[in-house]
């Protein structure tokens, strides 16, 4: 079953919605330039709405390694997310730490850097929008060089992908029977304004992810 994160929580209710809509995990920003961003407060009070077996996955981005272990020390994290430039030998550094490891897709070079980091200890790689693109673009990525075939003919990477990138509850279903990851991620594409959740929306990017993955393992 696709896995799914509901990224740029900010507040205890929509954490709530989106354990309650059977969403896997939940993305807490910590990049302070970010309208997503949540302070150690804010967090604490995230997560002790949470419940149990709904995972909290800390959001950073070149963030020195001995910040995030304090940070993931002291609010309990035990998965981070790196947006950043940062480098194998970073990631082996925030051990014993779960790390999810971004990386932009533009073109078929992202298939250079998936042989790269496969080979890094990274938990998974999510593939999101270049950090350039517009924050307003509804384009999706280009999806096609991201298929199960395209994949393994050009990288042959194993590591778990986990698509992001211009995800809504109109696209997820087409982009999880095209791509088939192991998750998805969806931040502004089930949002009423930055950092507040919409209930339907979380309810229909849920429902629809899951019947789509469900269909094409049917099929």
């Amino acid at each position: 079953m696709v896995r799914v994160k509901i990224c740029g929580i900010t507040r205890p209710e929509d954490a709530q919605l989106a354990a309650a809509a059977g969403a896997d995990a939940i993305g807490l920003i910590r990049v302070a330039a970010s309208p997503r961003y949540v302070a150690n407060d804010r967090v604490r009070t995230i997560l002790a709405a949470l419940p149990p077996l709904v995972t909290p996955v800390g959001v950073f981005m070149d963030t020195p390694v001995d910040e995030i272990q304090r940070t993931a020390a002291m609010l309990g994290l035990r998965t981070v997310q790196l947006h950043g430039d940062e480098s194998p030998d970073y990631v082996a550094a925030l051990s014993p730490l779960t790390v999810i490891k971004a990386l932009p897709v533009r073109d078929e070079a992202i298939y250079d850097a998936l042989r790269g980091w496969s080979r890094a200890g990274v938990a998974a790689i999510l593939l999101d929008k270049p950090r350039t693109a517009e924050a307003s673009d509804p384009a999706p990525m280009p999806w096609h060089l991201l298929t199960p075939e395209a994949i393994r003919r050009r990288c042959g990477t194993t590591v778990p992908l986990i698509l992001a990138g211009g995800l809504t509850p109109d696209n997820v279903a087409r982009a999880v029977r095209m791509v088939r990851p192991y998750g998805v991620d969806v931040a502004s594409g089930i949002e009423r304004s930055a950092g507040v959740k919409d209930a339907d929306l979380i309810k229909t990017f849920l429902f629809e992810a899951r019947q789509a993955d469900s269909g094409a393992t049917a099929g």
